[in-house]
């Protein structure tokens, strides 16, 4: 089976983004917003067959310049993530029905890309970089309900001009389907 889904999206500067503080300039990314409208694209493709699968993903982020003329660098995130369903149709005994609970470990690779930030037009120094990632994950399934945790840790990685290091991360999701 095939599947694709793809989405775009508009993110609202509701954050306060202030680029100076009693005449001083606070970094850029240590505040609580960007200050700008960005147009958010993704697109995810899943082929499986049986419980075997692939889900390739892209998402690309298009940011504008903010009122104080500070433009975060456009960024874009892509994965591939194999996927196995082993445990699929583990049932357990309710009073009134039986519910499946299925679950689905996965592995995959990511890359991470940043453009250079802009401030009046012009490149702002050091910013940008890629960042390659590896991931492993667990997802159950049980009704509506799907719950999963993902790790992921760098492989390689170009931030900042090596000035920023990415760290290993742990995702956690709770989702209910409607």
């Amino acid at each position: 089976s095939h599947t694709l889904l793809v989405g775009a999206g508009l993110k609202m500067p509701t954050g306060k983004f202030r680029a100076l503080e009693n005449g001083l300039t606070i970094n850029q990314n240590f505040q609580l917003g960007t200050g700008s409208t960005d147009v958010l694209l993704n697109a995810i493709y899943t082929v499986r067959h049986r419980n075997l699968g692939v889900n390739a993903e892209f998402t690309y982020a298009y940011n504008t310049t903010n009122r104080d003329e500070y433009k975060f660098g456009n960024t874009t995130r892509s994965g591939v993530t194999a996927f196995f369903l082993p445990w699929s149709g583990i049932s357990r005994a309710g009073k009134s029905q039986t519910a499946m609970v299925t679950l689905m470990p996965n592995i995959g690779v990511s890359l991470e890309t940043f453009r250079d930030n802009h401030q009046y037009g012009d490149p702002f120094p050091e910013s940008g970089g890629w960042a390659l990632h590896f991931n492993a994950g667990l997802e159950a399934y049980y009704g509506k309900v799907a719950v999963g945790a993902t790790y992921t840790r760098p492989a390689k990685q170009e931030l900042f001009n090596g000035r920023v290091t990415a760290h290993e991360r742990l995702s956690l999701h709770l989702t209910y389907l409607f």
